[in-house]
């Protein structure tokens, strides 16, 4: 190439580069799957179930009965909400535990429950962004898939930020685990 091409493709070259760079910053993370050691937790729970589409009213109804329950006898909260998915079914039922961690065993009363899930090691994704997070769920099952590893049977969701706190859904941290057996 001469120095005459080299000058009249240079333009169209950093303007490709420019665009290309901009696309791939738009793009969103690749998603860093690992496996973990879990700790125990322990809290109080309210047991229920919904269509997919009714899980966030559920999950905030519950949430709010198990905060003021645990506000009422002044027990200390040891983490962020977590909801456990016992089943998946689009069609039909989601059974799902709304839970609140707490530092210490106590007694619920009513539809809300004690609450244990015991450590153990897990495979792990840290999601940002909106609770529609299902490419962070293949991308788990994926890897689940992929090294052939057999999990329990069921799943949880730890919600890290407060979306009271927080509107930019980007910036919502839920982290998602797979408990292995």
């Amino acid at each position: 190439m001469g120095p005459l091409m080299k000058y009249a493709m240079k333009p169209m070259l950093e303007t490709g580069l420019s665009s290309l760079k901009e696309y791939a910053e738009k793009q969103p993370k690749p998603a860093n799957v690992r496996i973990i050691d879990t700790k125990p937790i322990s809290g109080l729970a309210i047991y229920d179930s919904a269509r997919v589409e009714d899980i966030g009213s559920l999950l905030e109804k519950n949430y709010g009965k198990l905060m003021s329950y645990i506000m009422k006898h002044s027990y200390p909260m040891s983490g962020a909400p977590l909801a456990v998915y016992h089943n998946w079914d689009p069609k039909g039922y989601i059974r799902i535990s709304a839970v609140i961690p707490l530092h210490g065993k106590f007694k619920g009363k009513g539809d809300i429950k004690s609450f244990n899930i015991e450590s153990g090691k897990a495979v792990f994704l840290e999601h940002f962004g909106g609770y529609d997070n299902g490419d962070s769920h293949w991308a788990i099952e994926d890897y689940i898939k992929d090294f052939n590893i057999e999990t329990k049977d069921f799943i949880w969701q730890e919600y890290i930020t407060d979306p009271a706190a927080e509107p930019d859904t980007a910036k919502w941290q839920t982290n998602i685990y797979y408990p292995i057996k």
